[in-house]
């Protein structure tokens, strides 16, 4: 049995992430391991492609790109096939990734249901990378980073949701060979943090809405310095060999009517824009005379974003889970300071603001305040 291991991140949301096919020779054969999974798993983990043995490697080949071209592959893709096809699948889907590959060869029910369970119970894809190469008695063979292709990361300390809204803007206005790939805000602060460049290599830069202030190998922007001259002149540069000016000039419109207050509003489902974003305006200025700040147009612009979706987010029960403690008394100095400014709307929309959600809301401050 061989396995192919590529990993990409230790953060798992809520929800099933990762994303996995089922490849085999026969009428049924994957289509019947497919059926026992998802029954015993009470859930929809697995899709699946029978490889009747008359049909031909390209037309599998051409069905399975479909299927991983509507995917988003940024959390992992995990390839389960059971023969010798998977050189000739691998190659033709490798270009479709967003995100990193862990590839099973030699297929079996009790492998595919070990490996669902797994992402059922929200094991990080490194664990259950690892656990292939330890359980399966297999090694590691292979490693790559996001892409395959020239990309252009987009991450946002909002979420995902914003990423993908903003990869929709770019991706129509890029050529065909790069693409733009949303990734969570987490993974691209601890890929940064272990200096782990290799993820970086078909990278041609990455978009931000927060400062990247450490020393990266790596082209990257703040979003909202598109608001200055200087951005514009930088994205110009950046994009002269791919794109032309008139199209980089609607790039740059559309995405400052999205980071708009009015672009805002049309983020917002069902808050009153108008009332939400007067209450943000009023948790700003509570920042701004505890520290005593006076913050520029672009960074209220990103807190009005940031903050409003926040608080939608949790109304909805959508906040992350993860467990979080300040790190120094600066950071706890902050949390204590918001509980008080947000105790108001925690109150109105029946909500509580986690630590995690107080340390992105910090990561936000941190610098203004450090500088105050």
């Amino acid at each position: 049995m061989t396995v192919l291991t590529i990993i990409l991140s230790d953060h798992v949301n809520e929800k099933i992430q990762l994303k996995d096919l089922i490849v085999a020779h026969g009428e049924t054969t994957a289509t019947s391991i497919q059926t026992v999974v998802n029954s015993l798993c009470g859930t929809y983990v697995f899709d699946a492609i029978d490889m009747p043995i008359e049909a031909g490697v390209r037309s599998i080949t051409d069905e399975a790109n479909k299927l991983v071209y509507s995917y988003n592959t940024t959390s992992g893709f995990i390839l389960m096939i059971d023969m010798r096809s998977l050189t000739q699948l691998y190659r033709a889907i490798k270009d479709h990734l967003a995100g990193l590959l862990l590839v099973v060869n030699n297929l079996t029910t009790l492998t595919a249901l070990d490996l669902a369970l797994k992402m059922q119970a929200r094991v990080p894809f490194k664990t259950i990378a690892e656990q292939a190469d330890q359980n399966y008695q297999i090694g590691v063979q292979y490693y790559e980073g996001f892409s395959q292709s020239p990309n252009i990361l987009v991450s946002c300390i909002s979420g995902m949701g914003i990423s993908e809204k903003i990869t929709e803007i770019i991706q129509p206005l890029l050529p065909e060979q790069i693409k733009v790939i949303p990734i969570d805000y987490a993974t691209l602060k601890d890929k940064i943090k272990n200096q782990e460049w290799q993820y970086f290599s078909k990278t041609l830069f990455v978009l931000t809405t927060i400062d990247i202030n450490e020393a990266v190998p790596f082209k990257h922007m703040n979003l909202y310095d598109l608001l200055d001259a200087s951005g514009e002149k930088n994205l110009q540069a950046w994009l002269a060999k791919h794109m032309t000016k008139a199209q980089i000039d609607q790039f740059s419109q559309r995405l400052l009517r999205f980071f708009s207050k009015e672009g805002i509003s049309e983020r917002l489902t069902f808050l009153n824009p108008d009332v939400i974003l007067k209450e943000v305006e009023l948790i700003n200025s509570k920042y701004e005379n505890a520290y005593h700040l006076q913050l520029d147009g672009k960074i209220r612009l990103n807190l009005y974003m940031h903050i409003a979706l926040m608080i939608e987010r949790l109304m909805l029960h959508h906040s992350s889970d993860i467990k979080f403690e300040p790190h120094d008394q600066q950071e706890q100095q902050f949390f204590n300071i918001s509980h008080g400014i947000f105790q108001p709307i925690e109150t109105k929309y029946n909500i509580k603001l986690s630590n995690y959600e107080l340390s992105l809301l910090y990561e936000l401050f941190k610098q203004f305040i450090e500088q105050a």
